[in-house]
């Protein structure tokens, strides 16, 4: 992240923020390799914001990250998430694309992202299951 964008524009991770009953942090594993992580955490009623989806350079292009994605939303949206947002940086035009492919949209700045001209800002709304 260093390399793309300034230290004032990396907004970490609060892992407190996922250890409640609605966050998650994911692992996915090749061959018990950790190759990538992906989390989502509640930021208002029924509103997460998915954070830190990162792959290993090695295993990129593998659609790991997409999988990983898709078991986030389904757990989001089993945990009562109505919508997801996510923060991204324009400089990362690779993510930027995963999350329109994945139906994500633009949307203003929100949180502690307003002020960052590095932030590329999108959400999108989870389809409810219904309970048969």
């Amino acid at each position: 992240m260093l390399r793309r964008y300034p230290a004032s524009s990396i907004h970490t991770l609060d892992l407190d923020k996922i250890s409640n009953e609605s966050g998650v942090f994911l692992v996915g594993y090749i061959s018990q390799v950790a190759v990538g992580c992906c989390s989502v955490c509640e930021i208002e009623p029924c509103i997460g914001e998915i954070k830190r989806v990162f792959v290993r350079l090695q295993y990129r292009r593998n659609r790991i990250a997409e999988r990983m994605m898709e078991h986030l939303e389904k757990h989001a949206a089993e945990s009562g998430f109505k919508l997801l947002r996510v923060e991204t940086g324009y400089k990362q035009p690779e993510a930027i694309e995963m999350y329109r492919k994945l139906g994500y949209y633009d949307i203003p700045k929100f949180g502690e992202y307003i002020n960052d001209p590095n932030s590329v800002c999108m959400e999108k709304r989870l389809i409810e299951k219904k309970v048969k």
